[in-house]
């Protein structure tokens, strides 16, 4: 028979020894700024004078649960209930759980202060930028839809919690190549929002972001967060800026220019035509030149050869010249060794780093970084299986989930823990 000690009723919960898992909460809370939001939700006429739990404790209770990876607050209270040591680490006094009607109303205060909750981030992302110089040089962009836990629109638009009236429809468009080359587009319908996230390419960690409704386009919001005043710092070291297909649009490549930031945006293919530059040399709407031999009309690629920055042109070189091919109409063709591409021509296809170079795929390949932090947001921030309708909850959830995410990398930082800087499960 199987002997189970008794569990003693004199256990001192007191001491903070073993923590284990509880170790990542301790860690948050004792690192992060959330100061001001407290002091802000003081203000409120409806709080002062108030009695019970403090404010501390439950604002502990939502940086806990998202730490914790619970999906409801129904599931943080329970562990609360069972967890003496979590209870301790989150400040509540004499074993008080604060009842999920109080979670419920410190939402709605949370609602009125997002904008001091995402400072939080801010705040924590610029000090982690000044221990980490080279944060910001290389940065990617991208945008998540995040659906709302609301199934389809109600016909009902009166805003009681039970609903959500803020979201929309988007469609999103999945770029594939089929059997025989040909470029195909898949699309599928989202009911809810998107998540427009800049980040950091190297440390995979976030720069920027906003949540606006599904409806929204990529390309607009990313404008709208390169002229933001909290990113001005940051963006002044920003060398390269990777994005998808979503963003290929003339506005978004020459604002970044005008920026001094090297655009690697995909390009959709809008013309199937190829296009002369010189009378043996075309080029097609992807930025690829070719060039025909005038003998044999062989078409071949020719090889990039370099960025003229004075001139503002790209040279390309002749491919008998640069491998070694033979060419029976060398003789005729009318580029004797290399012909320069003047950017003006077409600035949206001719990009500083020419599309057509390893350079340019070997930088458009660190755009797998998003997908990565995208990924964290889903599995291990609960954002794949949530239970969030309305824009301001939705909001103040990614506001929690962002500020954890860059407090971890921030402390792991200072320590010198490079490795544990994107972890949220072995953070401690």
């Amino acid at each position: 028979m199987a002997m189970i000690p008794q569990i003693s009723i004199f256990d001192n919960t007191e001491v903070y020894d073993n923590l284990g898992d509880l170790e990542r909460v301790k860690l948050i809370l004792d690192n992060i700024p959330d100061d001001k939001i407290l002091e802000a939700i003081r203000k409120d006429k409806d709080v002062k004078g108030r009695k019970g739990i403090a404010l501390e404790a439950l604002m502990n209770i939502y940086w806990a649960r998202k730490i914790l990876q619970h999906r409801t607050m129904a599931q943080m209270l329970r562990e609360l209930k069972r967890n003496s040591q979590l209870r301790k680490v989150c400040g509540l006094q004499n074993d008080e759980i604060p009842s999920k009607y109080v979670m419920t109303r410190f939402m709605k205060k949370l609602k009125k202060h997002r904008k001091e909750l995402k400072e939080i981030f801010y705040t924590q992302r610029d000090e982690l930028s000044k221990i980490k110089e080279d944060f910001g040089t290389n940065t990617g962009v991208d945008g998540k839809y995040i659906d709302s836990y609301a199934k389809q629109e109600n016909k009902n638009k009166k805003s009681d919690g039970r609903r959500d009236t803020d979201a929309k429809y988007g469609i999103k468009e999945k770029y594939y190549k089929d059997n025989k080359g040909n470029e195909k587009v898949k699309k599928e319908t989202h009911y809810g929002y998107r998540l427009h996230l800049m980040a950091d390419v190297d440390y995979e960690l976030p720069i920027d972001y906003e949540i606006e409704t599904a409806n929204v386009s990529e390309g607009k919001t990313y404008r709208k967060m390169l002229d933001k005043k909290e990113n001005e710092e940051i963006l002044k070291k920003t060398e390269t800026a990777t994005a998808d297909k979503g963003y290929d649009d003339s506005k978004t490549l020459e604002k970044l220019e005008r920026m001094g930031i090297k655009p690697i945006i995909d390009k959709r293919k809008m013309v199937k035509e190829e296009k002369e530059i010189k009378r043996t040399v075309y080029y097609d709407d992807l930025g690829h030149v070719y060039c025909y031999c005038p003998y044999t009309a062989t078409k071949r690629e020719m090889a990039f050869d370099g960025y003229d920055k004075t001139r503002d042109t790209l040279s390309y070189k002749c491919p008998a010249k640069a491998y070694g091919i033979e060419c029976k109409g060398c003789a005729e063709c009318p580029v004797k060794t290399k012909v320069r591409i003047k950017r003006s021509i077409n600035p949206r296809v001719f990009t500083e780093v020419a599309r057509s170079s390893y350079k340019w795929k070997k930088m458009y390949n660190k755009r797998v970084a998003l997908e990565r932090i995208n990924s964290r947001l889903d599995n291990g921030y609960e954002f794949e299986n949530h239970t969030i309708r309305g824009k301001a909850k939705m909001e103040v959830e990614v506001h929690i989930a962002m500020s954890v995410m860059m407090t971890i990398s921030l402390v792991n930082a200072k320590l010198g823990r490079d490795e544990k800087m994107r972890s949220l499960v072995n953070c401690a």
